[in-house]
């Protein structure tokens, strides 16, 4: 028996609609002000003065943290502890706090230390932090005078390359990481995930995502939401729906990721349809399933 299709037009219309009157009330909702995104807050702090260089650095939110430390540095405070100043580091990431970090950076030189004393994992968030705050360069001088590069430091470089807009450098520095032999973890992978969205090079991106299946990094939910993305930047809608298919657990991340790659590629009937079946799996969109769904919503 050859199936009714005129029927079934008008259930997938029926579908559709439906799925339109909830985006439309929770946009609604939203936009009145009787539901709000969930936002981020910084821990709350009863300090009204700085701490001393003994505190218990992680007590701190990273604004004072980082406020302290360029106080601390400033007047060549004496030589802290390297778990200070990896806590600081972490914090200049976060805030991208360029400034801070190469106080550090400067701080531990003006203090005459050795290269050949700073621990290798000190070394390597000073690169890591150089890198993600923008002073890609500063971060490579650094690089380049390692004794030892781990997967830390390879990582380290190719986000910084990434996240300066410099996605095909990343790619090259991985190329040179094979051939040192490192090996690459899903933060390796993640980096480059995204290098490969960003410049649309979509063979590229299969190439890496068949190494990421070989070494088991592939299941993995942050790296297969970075494969959704990326897939959806190249425009390969099948390669993203096999992404999202394979993630055994899914984030809400992981929906909102597919849901742009439908909205980037005008596939708004099923990103609306994706939609609702996350409402009805119990999923809460974020912020940023919202700001996908905007461009839908207008032009529903």
């Amino acid at each position: 028996m050859k199936p009714n299709v005129q029927r079934f037009s008008f259930v997938y219309m029926l579908e559709i609609g439906y799925t339109k009157y909830l985006l439309h009330l929770s946009m609604s909702r939203f936009c009145s002000g009787t539901q709000t995104m969930p936002s981020l807050h910084n821990k709350s702090s009863c300090f009204d003065s700085f701490p001393s260089s003994t505190y218990n650095f992680e007590a701190l939110d990273d604004d004072r943290l980082l406020k302290w430390a360029q106080n601390y540095m400033e007047n060549q405070g004496a030589m802290l502890s390297d778990d200070v100043y990896l806590t600081i580091l972490k914090a200049c990431v976060k805030k991208k706090s360029l400034i801070t970090a190469k106080k550090v950076q400067s701080h531990i030189i003006s203090l005459n230390r050795k290269s050949s004393e700073i621990p290798c994992l000190l070394n390597e968030h000073l690169i890591l932090a150089l890198a993600k705050c923008g002073a890609i360069d500063d971060a490579i001088g650094m690089f380049d005078g390692l004794r030892v590069r781990t997967v830390f430091s390879w990582t380290a470089i190719i986000s910084g390359f990434m996240e300066n807009g410099r996605h095909l450098e990343s790619l090259h520095a991985h190329e040179y990481m094979q051939v040192e032999g490192v090996e690459p973890d899903r933060f390796t992978f993640i980096s480059l995930f995204q290098a490969c969205g960003n410049l649309s090079n979509l063979e590229k991106g299969k190439e890496l995502h068949g190494l990421a299946k070989r070494k088991g990094l592939s299941s993995n939910v942050f790296v297969g939401n970075t494969l959704v993305n990326m897939y959806g930047k190249c425009g390969s809608i099948p390669d993203a729906e096999y992404a999202f298919s394979e993630l055994v657990c899914r984030s809400v991340v992981s929906w909102t990721a597919m849901i742009s790659a439908y909205v980037e590629n005008d596939r708004l009937d099923k990103a609306l349809l994706l939609y609702r079946q996350m409402r009805e799996d119990g999923v809460t969109p974020n912020n940023q399933t919202f700001a996908c769904l905007f461009h839908v919503w207008y032009t529903c």
